[in-house]
């Protein structure tokens, strides 16, 4: 919308109002095909994993040795979806304030890491590999949350709950190479 007014001087002053509200708009939209792409993203790491984890429940990681502590098959496919779904927030705040910025970078190698250890774990059915593999994915996840702190806050808290599940799945992976 653009508004033309004479002033008393006889000159034309013309204003332009469309720029700011036609912004605005495009990166409301932005935002929220970023946030799509982002919980797609974790929604099919969730999916494979969640695949995997079925796939091995029966056959491998209900007859392993571990502690009381170390929940179902079906108790890490829930608290996984949890985590995949505050880590697919976490990148679209990330994605949003720091566009091709490191912080990204690493949040998509954290997603391939996390890939990695469940394939790994639940997959191939080798913890001692997937142990190597969750001592990465534990570094990554440092790497990641200190460079989201320089980019966004809140996306940095997002990364604190995929911290502590990948403290706790280094435990449990420590724990089944141990006693099996």
């Amino acid at each position: 919308m653009t508004v033309t007014a004479s002033s008393t001087h006889g000159t034309v002053v013309t204003t332009e109002f469309d720029a700011p509200v036609r912004r605005r708009a495009r990166a409301r939209w932005r935002s929220a095909a970023l946030l799509a792409t982002t919980m797609v993203a974790a929604a099919t790491l969730a999916t494979v994993a969640g695949a995997l984890v079925v796939s091995a429940r029966d056959v491998w990681f209900d007859n392993l040795q571990r502690p009381g502590w170390v929940p179902t098959a079906w108790g890490f496919l829930i608290a996984a979806t949890v985590v995949y779904a505050t880590l697919g927030l976490a990148g679209w705040r990330i994605w949003v304030r720091g566009p091709g910025s490191v912080a990204l970078t690493c949040w998509l190698v954290l997603l391939g890491l996390h890939l990695a250890w469940t394939v790994l774990f639940f997959g191939l059915w080798v913890p001692r590999w997937s142990l190597v593999g969750a001592a990465a994915l534990g570094l990554m996840a440092i790497v990641t949350l200190v460079a989201a702190s320089r980019t966004t806050r809140l996306g940095a808290w997002l990364l604190v709950p995929d911290l502590a599940w990948v403290g706790y799945l280094i435990a449990v992976n420590a724990v089944i190479v141990a006693w099996n």
